[in-house]
Formats: C-alpha cells, structure tokens, sequence
C-alpha cells in the first residue's frame, strides 16, 4: 500500500508529455476547415449537395408518381441503414465496460498491491483505459478502419480474457495498465471510425445522415446499461463473487 500511496501522481505527471504530443497534432496534422474562396478538390470538402446534370422534372409530376414517407417510416428505414454500425458500437461499449469492472478485482488477494482500502491502482488502470482511448479517437486522420466488426470481436475477446483475469488472477500485474490501454485503443478505434463512416459512407443519404448518427448514438447508452447489468449478474451469482 506505502508503494501506491503516490501512484496516481506518478501516473498524471508521466502522461503529461501525451498532452505535448496532442497539441502538436493538433496543429500540424489534423486537417484545418476550408476557408471561404478557397478551392475544394476533395470529396471530403465537396458541397453535400451537388448540381444534377439531369433533365429538370417538373415537381408536380414526381410528387405524384413517388409515395409520401411518413415520419415511422423514414425513422425506421434510417435505423436499418445504421444498424450493423449500431450493433457494433453498442457491443463495444458493453465488452469494455465489461472489462474495466474486472480489473477492480484483477489483483490476486495475496499480492503486494492488493488492499480494499487503497483504490489508487484502480485508478491508475482506468487512467490507462482513458489514455488508449485518446490516442486511438485522435488517429482519424492517420487511419482510417473499415471493418470495424474486427474491433468489436476483439474487444469481445478482451472482454472474456479480463473475466478470467478477475476469476483466476493468472495474468501479470505489471502487465494489466498496458493490456488495458489495449483495450481503451480498440474502443476509442471503434467509435471514431463508426461515426467517420456515419458521416461519409454513400449508403446513407445525407438528408438522413443525422437521424442515422442519433440512432446510433442511442446504442452507446444500450452498450453501458447491458454491461452494467451482466457485471451485477456476473459479480452476485458467479464465482466471481469470491474472486
């Protein structure tokens, strides 16, 4: 206990060259808005809607002829655009907060580090979830993933890897903060290419795209009140309980 009373000073004063390093992208790499007048050559930057080629149609025949979508029905067809997109992010949100809730009984009893009355190595591994999560939600720029059903698959694995951890304590702890940047890098990944590929993928129209990025929004908080729900399970009625 004596050697993590100062830990979480340790900890903040060491991830302060992170934030040197963040400041530093944020001027030479991360993309500046266009300016007015300047020229647009990229899709990216390109009007959402652009001028049609097309033959003008006369507006009174096109309304006729297309059915008037009700408002159920555009929320509905919004949701199944998004939706795989929403099942991935709202299971990674439930693996990780999963896995971060083990990690309050990763240490074995008989450790050194362990003692219920000293949260600060608790605390220090949540800090490292956090800086993995920074770094990942910051490399957008950098790269770009697509198949974000990978993430997710390994976040699950994650996820069953940290509950053996809690269960057995077969895992180093001196190895526990970088395992759980690990996943703080998987989570912050997943977020911030499902919402990149909500902006910009063709398959959503982008008179929906807004509709799409709240519906997929709402399966964040799905993601946190099921893994809350399964760690009460898990931590009450499992062996876990004695862990």
């Amino acid at each position: 206990t004596e050697q993590l009373k100062h830990m979480n000073k340790y900890v903040f004063l060491l991830s302060t060259p992170i934030v040197l390093v963040y400041w530093v992208a944020y001027f030479f790499i991360l993309e500046k808005k266009p300016t007015e007048g300047e020229g647009v050559a990229r899709d990216e930057k390109s009007p959402l809607i652009q001028a049609s080629s097309s033959p003008v149609i006369d507006d009174s025949t096109s309304q006729s002829n297309s059915p008037v979508e009700s408002t159920v029905q555009r929320y509905l067809r919004c949701f199944k655009l998004c939706l795989w997109l929403s099942l991935n992010l709202g299971a990674v949100y439930f693996f990780e907060y999963v896995a971060r809730i083990c990690a309050a009984k990763a240490e074995p009893k008989g450790s050194i580090y362990y003692n219920p009355t000293c949260p600060e190595f608790y605390a220090a591994i949540q800090l490292c979830y956090q800086a993995g999560v920074l770094v990942s939600r910051s490399s957008l720029p950098l790269v770009k993933i697509r198949r974000v059903g990978v993430l997710s698959i390994l976040q699950m694995i994650n996820m069953v890897v940290w509950i053996f951890i809690a269960w057995k304590h077969f895992f180093p702890v001196w190895l526990l903060p970088a395992y759980m940047i690990f996943v703080g890098l998987l989570g912050g990944a997943s977020y911030v290419n499902i919402f990149y590929l909500l902006r910009k993928e063709d398959f959503i129209p982008d008179a929906d795209r807004e509709i799409c990025i709240n519906v997929t929004a709402l399966f964040i908080s799905i993601g946190i009140f099921g893994g809350c729900g399964f760690q009460t399970l898990l931590f009450n009625y499992t062996n876990l309980k004695e862990a």
